[in-house]
């Protein structure tokens, strides 16, 4: 369908999109993209994209090092130690948007889990504890203001670093948010640099898990 010269700077960014046709309406998330690009890089190589414009196609080269490469070396921004090891409960009720985000965090070096309602995060919190979550509000069934509520109930539920994670910016909603509990406020699209800096900023908040 071919990209626009207004979205091709931001291609690789996650949750990013293009308009989209009627028929093409049920179309991915714009995650995919974001988990390719990460994967190639951490293979030494890297990634672009070139179109003409909508209805034009679209190419994707990519460049792998024919011999073995080194690790990549982290840039400026990238997370401190503590926030490597940081455990995280992705909370959502699309399992696309869960299991991609899932992926991205783990390729940083984060054990996660997931849950794919309110109850279930309750559920799990017990036996993964984890330091951060990273919760939808927009869910069906325990949305997330009930599902924040309820968790900061639990034991040790206060010590959670809880991110509401949302498509609805308007100030309600983040008033709403906070009210029920959550620390942080992100409107989609999320990036990885997004959540590396809420991962680095909750490694100064949230326990570090017991040791086994």
């Amino acid at each position: 369908m071919g990209i626009t010269a207004a979205l091709l700077p931001r291609v690789f960014d996650m949750f990013q999109q293009d308009e989209r046709t009627l028929e093409r309406a049920q179309g991915g998330l714009g995650i995919g993209l974001t988990l390719a690009q990460r994967l190639i890089e951490k293979h030494g190589g890297r990634v672009a994209a070139h179109s003409e414009g909508p209805g034009l196609g679209a190419t994707f080269t990519v460049w792998l090092p024919a011999m073995p490469a080194r690790p990549a070396v982290p840039d400026a921004a990238a997370r401190s130690s503590p926030a490597a090891a940081m455990r995280v409960l992705v909370v959502d009720d699309d399992r696309t948007v869960s299991d991609s985000t899932a992926k991205l965090l783990e390729l940083e070096g984060h054990t996660v889990c997931i849950a794919d309602s309110g109850l279930a995060a309750l559920e799990q919190i017990p036996a993964f504890r984890p330091q951060i979550v990273l919760l939808d509000i927009g869910m069906k069934g325990m949305d997330g203001f009930e599902t924040a509520k309820r968790l900061r109930e639990l034991p040790g539920g206060r010590d959670l670093y809880v991110v509401a994670v949302t498509g609805y910016g308007d100030e309600k909603t983040r008033t709403q948010a906070l009210a029920s509990g959550c620390d942080h406020f992100v409107v989609k699209p999320v990036t990885i640099d997004m959540l590396g800096d809420l991962l680095s900023k909750a490694a100064g908040t949230a326990p570090l898990p017991a040791s086994s």
